[in-house]
């Protein structure tokens, strides 16, 4: 079942063009970011504009990939590309948070232009990470203002307990680009432990 749920997607990779960057992130806002961790709105919001149930088999598929295990899903295909909404709660790497998680995958890739939308949506300077090919952008709102907050700030804690905590994540390259929205909801340090350099924590 994996290996047909595998050749499935790459089929679906093969038969479609480019998605255009500025549908992309809007399907992203309106599915992910306005439901803000609250991951039955982002499925219902997929639901109303007429995204399918993910087959099992490429759900399975699709949480290995992610990494998401407990993840449930919606897709849509459109001559110009198909669209994967994951949604999951989960610890991030080295367990230093849990989090409400929100991945919007495009296949093809959305145009280039799509991490201008996210830069320019977040406001606020991203960090890249090598190892991980992800670019990341975490922010709390102060005044209706994104305010930047490195990842080893002292303010952490407070901002994951109260869910006010934001971030994406953004990845791209040739076959896909993916897109996760994730509101931390507690910082799990253990006695004596530093909190994370800047890094992007998202999949």
């Amino acid at each position: 079942m994996q290996r047909l749920a595998s050749a499935t997607f790459l089929a679906l990779f093969a038969l479609t063009g480019p998605t255009h960057a500025g549908e992309t992130f809007d399907m992203f806002r309106s599915t992910c970011v306005d439901a803000h961790g609250n991951l039955e709105r982002a499925l219902a919001t997929a639901g109303k504009m007429g995204w399918k149930v993910i087959p099992d088999a490429m759900l399975q598929f699709l949480r290995n990939n992610y990494r998401l295990a407990s993840a449930q899903g919606r897709m849509t295909s459109a001559p110009d590309g198909t669209k994967f909404l994951l949604v999951a709660h989960k610890s991030l790497p080295s367990d230093t948070f849990t989090a409400d998680y929100c991945l919007l995958a495009s296949l093809p890739a959305a145009e280039a232009d799509l991490e201008k939308s996210v830069a320019a949506f977040a406001g606020v300077d991203s960090v890249f990470d090598p190892a991980t090919g992800l670019t990341g952008y975490t922010w709390r709102v102060e005044n209706g203002v994104h305010v930047r907050v490195p990842q080893n700030s002292p303010d952490l804690p407070a901002l994951a307990a109260s869910g006010a905590l934001n971030e994406i994540a953004m990845r791209r390259d040739a076959k896909s680009s993916v897109l996760s929205f994730i509101v931390p909801t507690r910082l799990r340090l253990s006695s004596g432990a530093s909190p994370q350099t800047d890094t992007p924590t998202g999949q």
